[in-house]
């Protein structure tokens, strides 16, 4: 009996790793695509552009958007918010698939201080406040843009964090890091709207909440990018149209989106990273 679960655990594993190979394959075939064509674009918010449009209603994926082993390292046929940010910055500094390995590898890992070929949960930029920002930030990838606006400052503890997600890691789950978040407050973000660069990662910033072993302030990332001239965010989000159930990659008027912000009594601003 243990033989045969043994067995059928075995076919379990190999068909999973089957599957997440072929939408890998399947990814990097419409990358190669993809990419020459964006290369026409010597603008980024015009390559932001095609890539929203190109990936709009693609669905918002709550698991094995991205990973390791079992799950595809990227996909293009599904996405949480974190990965469609990961992916359109890739793509902008690539002209090749070569380019775009290189470049997501550098985007989405790197949190555990090893090099971003060590691909590993652990090293994963899973946080946004204590991973994907900081390291982006020493990559050249993102730019702060708020240095001098209000700011939230509070302790993380990732490895808590790490641990309530597996709780197999042998990490010191009393390491914390003292981080300072910046934002722009919510009611003067119209205000302001005029002088945001472009194309930007645009991050939601609520006071400090407890979430799987931490606190966190980030709940949600997207793109704000101006399109002949018009400032537009695209995002993949479950809660699109604000409040249907239509879960996915879209685009709307950067009005829009700040609307449903100031709806949102937890949220005290955005965060504003250029991308570069």
């Amino acid at each position: 009996m243990l033989r045969m679960m043994l067995l059928f655990l075995m076919l379990l594993l190999a068909f999973a790793r089957s599957e997440a190979d072929q939408v890998f394959i399947a990814s990097k075939k419409e990358l190669n695509t993809l990419l020459p064509s964006l290369a026409r674009y010597q603008n980024n918010n015009d390559k932001v552009a095609m890539l929203a449009n190109d990936f709009r209603g693609r669905p918002y994926l709550y698991a094995n958007a991205t990973g390791e082993g079992s799950v595809p390292l990227y996909r293009l046929d599904g996405f949480n918010c974190q990965t469609f940010v990961e992916v359109v910055l890739a793509s902008l500094h690539a002209k090749n698939i070569h380019q775009f390995d290189n470049h997501f590898l550098q985007i989405a890992y790197g949190a555990n201080h090893n090099q971003p070929t060590v691909v590993s949960f652990i090293n994963r930029n899973h946080i946004i406040e204590t991973d994907f920002n900081p390291v982006n930030e020493r990559n050249g990838y993102l730019l702060d843009v708020l240095h001098h606006l209000p700011y939230l400052s509070f302790d993380i503890t990732r490895n808590r964090w790490l641990i309530w997600q597996d709780p197999q890691l042998n990490v010191d789950p009393t390491i914390k890091q003292r981080v300072r978040i910046s934002y722009i407050p919510k009611n003067k973000l119209l205000l302001l709207a005029s002088q945001l660069p472009t194309p930007a990662v645009v991050e939601v910033v609520h006071n400090p909440f407890p979430w799987q072993g931490s606190l966190l302030s980030i709940s949600h990332m997207g793109i704000l990018f101006r399109n002949n001239g018009v400032l537009e965010f695209t995002d993949a989000t479950d809660k699109y149209p604000r409040g249907s159930s239509y879960n996915g990659v879209e685009i709307e008027p950067f009005f829009a989106f700040v609307s449903f912000l100031r709806q949102n009594e937890s949220v005290v601003g955005v965060h504003v990273e250029k991308m570069m």
